[in-house]
């Protein structure tokens, strides 16, 4: 897993190798060093967390399929709700222009010998995932290190986001690493200890 954590707007981006495979997750800040990472390997897909624009702003840059969950399709192109307006970030990509995949909870995306595992995290946004590959789970604005994404946006839900954050710590063990859309990277051990979350969602229900 490589990462390029963002100082700005911006969100986190990651790329998923396997061999001279890789996934392309959240692509949307330092374009040229993506493109210097990518060479000599063969671009399979971009994996999108959610629809906001500031996790999409270079997808229309890439020629490959891009993977959104079916419930954050009308999110992705609707600047009025996708964070478009609201940062001053013109969208310049087209419904018309993209390979669109859409993913559903449990859906198996194939990386060589390994396997990237769909989990439909709502919460922040109605079409929220999780990417977990392993013991690496790409957790976009669902959790991060000590807290959790907004769910005041449009399609967001206190409720959803709960119910979320319990399915994540079910299934996964305290060994897995988060890697969130924005901030630091951190593993489920250190969230079950200062998460509060986590705390006073899960571990008390």
């Amino acid at each position: 897993m490589k990462c390029l954590l963002s100082q700005s707007e911006a969100s986190n981006t990651y790329l998923i190798e396997r061999f001279d495979q890789v996934y392309l997750v959240d692509p949307s800040h330092n374009y040229e060093e993506i493109h210097q990472l990518l060479e000599g390997k063969k671009l399979m897909g971009i994996l999108l967390t959610h629809g906001h624009i500031d996790h999409t702003i270079l997808i229309n840059r890439f020629n490959c399929p891009v993977y959104l969950h079916e419930d954050e399709l009308e999110l992705l192109f609707d600047d009025q709700i996708n964070g478009s307006q609201m940062l001053g970030i013109k969208r310049e990509f087209k419904k018309s222009t993209l390979d669109l995949r859409l993913i559903k909870d449990g859906t198996i995306i194939e990386l060589v010998d390994r396997q990237i595992i769909v989990l439909h995290t709502p919460g922040h946004t109605r079409g929220s995932v999780c990417y977990k590959i392993g013991d690496d789970l790409i957790t976009g604005d669902t959790l991060f290190k000590g807290s959790i994404g907004r769910t005041d946006f449009p399609g967001g839900s206190i409720r959803s986001m709960k119910e979320s954050l319990k399915k994540i710590f079910a299934t996964s063990n305290s060994l897995v690493k988060i890697y969130p859309g924005h901030d630091e990277i951190s593993t489920i051990k250190e969230e079950m200890k200062h998460n509060e979350y986590y705390l006073k969602w899960v571990k008390l229900n």
